[in-house]
């Protein structure tokens, strides 16, 4: 399973931010609309580093947030007491599994 989508809604310091962890494909969620945009990349390459393998880089400013993220990703979602969503997909490179945490996302039900 490859996390592709991380939308935090409330942890730390991170309010209302999404993160895209896939090379093959663009997430966006619209907190106002309630959506969660997923559109597939047309300059994907698929297997540039090898069969299976994604890499995913986390930059930012000192204090941006980088050390929550992995902090999340790293004791895992449902461990862990932070409010938002994450979208994985399966090894066959479909959308399989919508995680919410401690709030339910109507975006989420469609999936």
């Amino acid at each position: 399973m490859e996390l592709i989508y991380l939308y935090i809604e409330d942890y730390k310091n991170i309010k209302n931010q999404g993160f895209n962890f896939s090379s093959k494909f663009t997430c966006k969620y619209d907190e106002v609309k309630k959506t969660l945009q997923i559109d597939e990349k047309n300059n994907h390459i698929e297997n540039f580093f090898g069969e299976n393998i994604n890499i995913t880089a986390i930059v930012g400013e000192n204090g941006s947030g980088k050390s929550s993220i992995l902090n999340i990703l790293h004791k895992g979602l449902n461990d862990f007491d932070f409010i938002g969503f994450a979208l994985f997909k399966n090894i066959e490179n479909k959308i399989l599994y919508l995680q919410s945490i401690h709030k339910n996302y109507d975006c989420l039900k469609k999936y």
